[in-house]
């Protein structure tokens, strides 16, 4: 409690406080004296507010080092005695003795306190004193810093409650005896009370005026009161008077403050006469003297009425006195004196409220090194993987080190101290200052937000010490130390200086030299997006002013550094980024794959795919890398981690300009902007086709796929014969809609080719007259030669159908998607495929699709013979974790029978449904397949070791010897299969059988209702479990 009440209580300041308050009182009593005669009432009372700020705000203004020109500052009279007081132990009470030989001999005094409470709510209570000669338990031990703080905290507390217990019952007496006075058309409530010594103002947040009852019955003395008391309002004396009430609570121990404000109290109601008199009029000033000298008080005023918030009219004779004399001399404020005591007032206040900052001792050994400097080498932490191999020099980066550094100061007392435990050390960084043949080396810690310069290596310094003095031995100082200025992060500008000068001699590799010159000649750029995106890509940068925007960041690129074969270090220009990391190319090509995105360069405008140059950018450790994706993998450089965003935002830019036709654009490019600004495509197929598409294609990733297609139309070559028009019964028609406009397109297949004309091309051939004949317009063909493009765009119509109907079906993923997922991928993962253990170098994925209900991915591939048949592996999308990896018929069986019809006739369950079948409800018996001998079986069990076997194969190659030596047939009610299989059943469709023979851990699983055909087909589940459960009945 104490500790809490230190930290809120600043003695050194509390000090400063009493001082400079006791400094300002005296100044003001000296201006006031000599200023007697030549300052108005007014003016005089206004002095009193610096005092009163004073009195209530303890705080000082720090003046720099440079505010040594003003040679004196009351803050410079407190002396900090804080540590004296905190060191000087008071104890009384003593309650126990005990001789000196029951304690170890150590050097007195010894002082221990005793702790009590628990840890929300801990205090000292008493204590122990060794003295030399005896322990001495003390019931009262405090420290001198403490009894201060509590006689200060106890004095203001007792002087708040008498302030306010004098006010409520002088507030109390008011309302009993108060009468409400009418007719005096006062802003405020004006009341008679009988028993008042005086007219006054009472009152802070409802302020009224009270008159004695002889004033309210002589109408000149009440005129005269009524002004007065409406001056104190007008002057805001009540509220003054409260403040002067608690700045007394706060100073009671200080006889200037009671004298401060007995006398600002006078001048108060000497500048209301002042006020009073120019409310009435100049005539009234002898009248309104007579009302003063009627009005003497019946009594002398006393100390306990400074403690009260009322304004006075009337105090003792010799106030009076005071008041006439000074309404009759009638005293005007002369210039000279006004600007003097204004001097006077300014210089007063820098006096007393500003205080000299710490005292900046400069380096002088430091700053004559600095000057002959020739190279800085900067040292990172032992722990950081990153090494500067140049050091900082030349004439643009050296100087800006050199002032880095030559902004420390020696260490002064006052500062805040750093912590040189061996923790910290593992922090401390190193410069290295070169000059004339001779290194000077500096550590450099980070604490207290500040850095600290100290001379050598702290950590050699640290275990040399320990090797002489033991384990346990830290560091508690360094001769020499320095410290920056507040906030000056010294270490994080020698490292991005140091980064800058490793980026210039390293700047020039010839990966990032082809970079830059493939860039400045690209045409266009495309930008794709991440593999965990739906979307296919933000689009393409063609547009004149997007691409420079886009070449001027990518041309920013900043250069790596390979410190080791393989292994890069990124050089980073941001002073903020200090715990980077190396980068190898194992990391790289593991991040390239799960979180890259393409980068095209373009060389011409024909966007030719086999010419462009492809880049990937890669998010890592607050950087965008850009990586080269041939083998090997290498990194090029890095762009801050933005970098990708504003791509994608320039892409999208291009877009939202193509949906409007562009002056200078080409039919091609408003084709491919129509495309990529599209957010739906409705087919309407040719008119021989009975196919009907309703619904246009707008889910995400079925229109990502259709963008994809449709953007691999380019001009035809010169020998490209166009499509016959009688072939245009067979085109399609596609529909492009950005949502506010659309643009039709003719699409079709002929001579091997897939076709783009705008508009309609059958409707404009149909319209044309007799002996007309057809000429084509612009006319785009496909990159390659295929007949998928028309076809694909057709299924990805019917999809769309699908997938409003069943969300949850999975989307097949374009051959783009696809080769994403390499057998790089999957060993960066980690995981072996189950199906094909030892995949050759030209491995790759049949195909792919996502499902978006489960958040995955899933993965089509061929096993090895071992593992014959179709599998899948199914990774979650994000965090790429591997769901499954069995083959395709189990998947489709569990998961999708009940989506696609299609899926019903697959001729195979898996064993997770063949585990379901056995409910022990619907379990008729257990027999052996040789006797027939009813046995019992743990259903449980089995079906546990069911369900978590792993699929083989299934086949029609049933061997007696291999699978059908030891055998188990289950007896189950229809009822329970035809539920879990959905199927109608045979009659001897209740009858499960699950065999094994002489291949080891391979279970055959039979059924009739497995298959559609009369005969039924074995499944093998491959199982060491449920291997040994079934030979273990025989065995």
């Amino acid at each position: 409690m104490m500790q809490l009440i230190q930290w809120v209580i600043d003695m050194k300041l509390m000090i400063q406080w009493a001082i400079t308050s006791s400094a300002l009182i005296l100044i003001v009593l000296a201006a006031r004296y000599l200023f007697r005669n030549k300052l108005s009432a007014r003016l005089r009372y206004a002095l009193w507010g610096v005092v009163l700020l004073r009195l209530l705000v303890p705080f000082q203004v720090q003046l720099p080092a440079a505010g040594d020109a003003l040679p004196v500052l009351a803050s410079n009279l407190a002396q900090d005695v804080t540590p004296r007081l905190d060191d000087t132990m008071l104890y009384a009470i003593p309650t126990e003795r005990s001789p000196r030989d029951q304690v170890l001999p150590v050097e007195p005094p010894q002082y221990t306190r005793t702790l009590h409470g628990e840890a929300d709510w801990e205090y000292y209570s008493g204590g122990v004193v060794y003295d030399g000669k005896s322990i001495t338990h003390y019931f009262f031990m405090m420290t001198a810093l403490e009894v201060l703080i509590v006689i200060w905290i106890a004095g203001t507390a007792l002087t708040a409650l008498v302030v306010l217990a004098s006010n409520l019952r002088f507030y109390s007496g008011l309302r009993k005896r108060r009468e409400t006075l009418e007719g005096t058309e006062a802003p405020i409530p004006v009341y008679t009370a009988a028993h008042l010594s005086s007219p006054c103002l009472f009152g802070v947040f409802k302020p009224a005026v009270y008159v004695t009852p002889g004033a309210a019955e002589n109408p000149d003395a009440l005129r005269h009161v009524l002004a007065h008391e409406l001056t104190h309002y007008a002057h805001r004396d009540h509220i003054w008077s409260l403040l002067r009430c608690l700045a007394l609570a706060l100073h009671w121990y200080n006889p200037l403050v009671w004298l401060a404000v007995w006398l600002s109290k006078g001048d108060g109601e000497l500048a209301c006469d002042e006020g009073a008199v120019a409310r009435l009029g100049e005539g009234e000033r002898v009248p309104y003297g007579r009302t003063l000298v009627d009005m003497v008080a019946q009594r002398s005023p006393r100390p306990a009425d400074l403690l009260s918030c009322s304004t006075a009219m009337t105090g003792g004779r010799k106030s009076i006195q005071q008041r006439v004399a000074q309404l009759v001399k009638k005293p005007e404020t002369v210039r000279t004196a006004l600007f003097a005591a204004v001097s006077v007032l300014i210089l007063a206040a820098v006096f007393v409220f500003a205080e000299r900052g710490p005292a900046e001792r400069e380096n002088g050994i430091l700053l004559d090194y600095l000057e002959r400097t020739t190279a800085i080498r900067y040292c990172p932490p032992a722990y950081s993987s990153i090494f500067y191999p140049y050091p900082i020099s030349g004439e643009d980066l050296l100087p800006q080190a050199k002032e880095a550094l030559s902004g420390f100061r020696l260490l002064d007392s006052e500062d805040p101290q750093p912590d040189l435990s061996t923790k910290e050390l593992l922090h401390e960084s190193r410069v290295i200052l070169t000059f004339e043949g001779e290194d000077k080396e500096y550590s450099l810690l980070w604490q207290n937000d500040h850095t600290y310069l100290f001379p050598g290596s702290l950590w050699r310094q640290s275990i040399d010490l320990q090797e002489e003095e033991g384990e346990t031995a830290q560091l508690e100082g360094v001769s020499g130390t320095c410290i920056s200025r507040q906030g000056d992060d010294v270490i994080s500008v020698l490292e991005g200086l140091a980064r800058l000068s490793t980026r210039k001699d390293e700047a020039g590799s010839p990966e990032l030299d082809r970079f830059l010159t493939d860039l400045a000649s690209a045409q266009s750029i495309f930008v794709g997006q991440p593999l965990h995106y739906s979307t296919l890509a933000p689009g393409r940068i063609d547009t004149p002013e997007n691409l420079t925007q886009a070449k001027e960041l990518l041309s920013q690129a900043i250069p790596v550094a390979e410190v080791e074969d393989g292994v890069w270090a990124p050089l980073s220009l941001s002073s903020d980024s200090q715990d980077q990391k190396t980068v190898s190319r194992e990391e790289l090509k593991h991040q390239f794959l799960l979180e890259g995105c393409p980068v095209s360069l373009f060389p011409t405008k024909e966007r030719d795919l086999e010419a462009a140059r492809r880049y990937w950018l890669v998010p890592w450790e607050g950087f965008c890398l850009l990586v080269q994706p041939d083998d090997p993998v290498t990194l090029v450089a890095c762009f801050p981690s933005d970098l990708y965003d504003q791509l994608a935002e320039l892409a999208s830019f291009s877009i939202i300009i193509g949906t409007a036709t562009l002056p200078d654009a080409s039919p091609l490019d408003q084709f491919l902007r129509d495309v990529g600004s599209a957010v739906s495509i409705q087919l309407h197929p040719p008119s021989s086709s009975s196919a009907v598409y309703p619904e246009p294609i707008t889910d995400p990733d079925l229109l990502a796929q259709a963008k994809e297609k449709l953007c691999l139309f380019v001009e035809p070559e010169e020998n490209d014969t166009p499509p016959s028009p009688k072939k245009l019964w067979e085109a399609s028609r596609i529909v492009l809609s950005d949502g506010r406009n659309e643009a039709t397109y003719t699409l079709m297949y002929w001579n091997e080719w897939a076709w783009v004309i705008p508009g309609d091309a059958l409707s404009e051939y149909l319209s044309l007259e007799e002996g007309e004949e057809w000429e084509y317009g612009p006319i785009f063909r496909a990159q390659v030669r295929s007949s998928m493009i028309p076809s694909s765009i057709a299924s990805l119509a019917r999809m769309q159908e699908m997938v409003l109907q069943h969300p949850e079906i999975p989307i097949t993923m374009s051959r783009t998607e696809l080769e994403r997922y390499s057998l790089d991928f999957v060993k960066a993962l980690g995981h072996q495929l189950q199906g094909l253990p030892n995949p050759t170098e030209e491995f790759s994925f049949l195909s792919g699709q996502k499902d978006r209900t489960a958040g995955s991915v899933q993965l089509m591939y061929d096993g090895d013979k071992e593992h014959w048949g179709r599998w899948v592996l199914e990774l979650r999308e994000g965090d790429w974790t591997v769901l499954a990896d069995q083959p395709s018929v189990v998947l489709l069986d569990a998961r999708y029978r009940e989506i696609a019809d299609d899926f019903a006739d697959y001729e195979v369950m898996s064993t997770e449904r063949f585990a379901a079948c056995l409910r022990p409800e619907d379990v008729v018996s257990v027999t052996t397949g040789s006797s027939g001998q009813e046995i019992t079986l743990d259903l449980p069990a089995l079906k546990g070791q069911l369900t978590q076997a792993m699929y083989h194969l299934f086949s029609d190659e049933y061997d007696q010897e291999k699978h059908g030596q030891y055998a188990i047939t289950i007896q189950v009610r229809g009822s329970g299969m035809e539920e879990y299989t959905g199927r109608e059943i045979a009659e001897d469709a209740g009858r499960l059988t699950l065999s094994v023979g002489s291949e080891k851990d391979v279970v055959c699983l039979r059924h009739r209702n497995f298959a559609a055909t009369p005969e039924p087909i074995d499944i093998f589940a491959r199982s060491p479990e449920l291997y040994r459960t079934i030979r273990s009945i025989y065995d």
